[in-house]
């Protein structure tokens, strides 16, 4: 799965271990990872994936004081669930095409990495603060996305394997569908908007704001979260990035839930962890966020998400990722992307499909005065008509009934395989620049 290791994950490992002063068994667990990365054997590089997260894991919670006899359970998802995942996407279905599953453990590993670097370049005076609630955030960011395949999977192919570990009697302890652990969830969130609301009536100027703010946040984790996923479309119906923020707060809710002096330490925090986490996806429209600043964690989560596309799959569209120097921009990315190797439909890599994603994944977080810029050098020409008629139809459509608009535009006319983007006051700028010498795009 995992098929080289690249400059890139060479900066952000350095990096990592560079500013965080963890101990040696975080480090080595780390580095082991990043060796793996050249093993052929991808089983590998995935068993050093878990170990890594595992570890860091356990580190991390004790920041939120995330129940001790809790803890384990949580760590433990990522012991069989890729295997399984893997497993079971591998079967053909009849009348479908090949099967494959991209990468979620190295994924998440590079999340981690590359979170903690964004965070530096964004705001270094509060890095300290904030790492572990961002490293939080990046570790369980797809808690339910392999729960939801394998639901998926196992409603086609049945089997005692996937029943037992959906009701979490196999290896997963987790429980997932519990009536009773549910509806507290929901119960919770109606108790603890209400006493806020209390709260302010009695507060001074200076805290009634913060409350309000802390209102806002827990009112649309009510409402578009935890509601959505629970009395909506149901807990693994609904998407990975909701669901996995109702199955890591379950656990604080059912432990902590009466305690004013935990709420008083950790809730904002935690409504931030659980704001990035649910909208990491672009599936979650960013722009919903109005009254209230958009958390920086929440900003660097999605951008590192959108970014992270090195190296998640053995057939990749992505050959290369590399992080530029330019004092102009928070950051300054290029990607390089090349054809599917596989001989099967659609392995020729188009522009117009792979850049609404980027604008509609980044341009709702560039809120304020920061510029970012990405270089995009695809293996042919790229076709402008194509690509404005698929903005018209992923971009721009999505949003033309509301007031929410992403704005963007094109200029110059230049004909060229390779596109600047770049993200700054709100709108995305593109320009296509010239291919190379000889016209035929990645040598």
């Amino acid at each position: 799965m995992i098929r080289c290791r690249h400059q890139i994950d060479t900066k952000l490992v350095t990096f990592f271990i560079s500013e965080n002063k963890f101990d040696t068994e975080i480090n080595e667990a780390l580095i082991n990872w990043y060796t793996s990365l050249e093993d052929k054997n991808h089983q590998n590089s995935r068993k050093s994936a878990i170990e890594f997260l595992k570890i860091l894991s356990r580190k991390v919670l004790t920041e939120i004081d995330y129940p001790l006899n809790e803890r384990e359970k949580l760590v433990k998802i990522f012991d069989p669930l890729e295997l399984v995942l893997r497993t079971a996407l591998s079967i053909k279905q009849p009348g479908e095409g090949q099967h494959y599953v991209r990468d979620h453990l190295s994924h998440t590993v590079r999340n981690v990495l590359f979170t903690n670097f964004l965070l530096k370049k964004y705001d270094p005076e509060n890095y300290s603060s904030l790492r572990m609630q961002l490293f939080i955030t990046a570790i369980f960011h797809d808690l339910a996305y392999p729960i939801e395949k394998i639901k998926a999977v196992a409603k086609k192919i049945g089997g005692s394997t996937f029943t037992e570990l959906l009701n979490s009697k196999g290896e997963i302890e987790i429980e997932l569908e519990n009536p009773h652990d549910l509806l507290e969830v929901l119960n919770y969130f109606g108790k603890l908007i209400g006493d806020l609301i209390k709260e302010q009536e009695h507060a001074d100027d200076d805290l009634k704001e913060k409350l309000q703010i802390r209102v806002k946040k827990i009112e649309l984790i009510y409402r578009k979260i935890v509601s959505e996923a629970i009395a909506g479309k149901g807990l693994f119906d609904a998407s990975h990035s909701i669901s996995s923020v109702v199955l890591f707060l379950m656990p604080i809710i059912k432990y902590w839930q009466n305690s004013r002096s935990y709420h008083e330490i950790n809730l904002d925090s935690i409504a931030d962890i659980c704001l990035a986490m649910a909208y990491h996806d672009r599936i979650n429209l960013v722009q919903e966020i109005t009254e209230f600043k958009i958390p920086l964690i929440l900003k660097v989560m999605r951008l590192a998400d959108e970014l992270q596309e090195w190296d998640r799959e053995s057939d990749s569209f992505i050959l290369d990722a590399t992080i530029e120097k330019d004092i102009s921009a928070v950051l300054s990315f290029k990607l390089i992307m090349r054809d599917k190797t596989k001989s099967e439909e659609n392995n020729e890599c188009k522009a117009e499909y792979f850049l609404p994603d980027k604008i509609n994944g980044i341009l709702p977080i560039v809120t304020d005065d920061e510029k970012i810029k990405l270089y995009i050098e695809f293996p042919r020409k790229i076709d402008k008509d194509k690509v404005v008629a698929r903005f018209e139809k992923k971009v721009a459509e999505p949003f033309a009934a509301g007031p929410i608009k992403l704005n963007y535009e094109f200029t110059g006319h230049e004909k060229g395989n390779k596109i600047e983007i770049v993200f700054h006051n709100r709108m995305a700028t593109l320009q296509i620049k010239k291919s190379t010498s000889d016209g035929a795009g990645i040598n």
